[in-house]
């Protein structure tokens, strides 16, 4: 039975014991980066991001969404308990957003994956 559960504000955690979470990660990638591109602009692809109006009320240019994936593999004895896990998760967090470039499904340090998803301009072939 897989998972999803929220840990708290843009933080969520799916639990998979499917043998397919790999291909499943990268299909709500893939969708993100589909859907969000339909409802983005020509203009703000090609920006990268949005301006807007922050609480102060000054221009600021923002970034588009991206969503990543960290992946822990909990392999039997891997890790002593669910503090271990948490821990490891943390670890492959810090590093995505320590590295905002899009990794796609690269192995880190700590022998966890993470795969991030950003979506990127049209190109500009005629």
């Amino acid at each position: 039975m897989d998972f999803v559960g929220h840990i708290g504000g843009d933080d969520f955690f799916m639990l998979f014991q499917s043998p397919d979470w790999e291909q499943r990660c990268r299909k709500i990638l893939a969708a993100f980066d589909s859907n969000l591109a339909g409802m983005l602009s020509g203009k703000i692809l090609a920006d990268g991001g949005y301006e807007a109006e922050d609480r102060r009320g000054n221009m600021e240019f923002h970034p588009f969404p991206a969503l990543s994936i960290g992946v822990v593999q909990v392999a039997p004895g891997r890790f002593a308990g669910h503090y271990e896990v948490s821990t490891a998760a943390m670890e492959v967090k810090k590093w995505q957003n320590a590295h905002p470039v899009p990794a796609s499904m690269s192995i880190s340090a700590a022998t966890c994956r993470s795969a991030s998803s950003h979506v990127r301009p049209p190109s500009n072939s005629s």
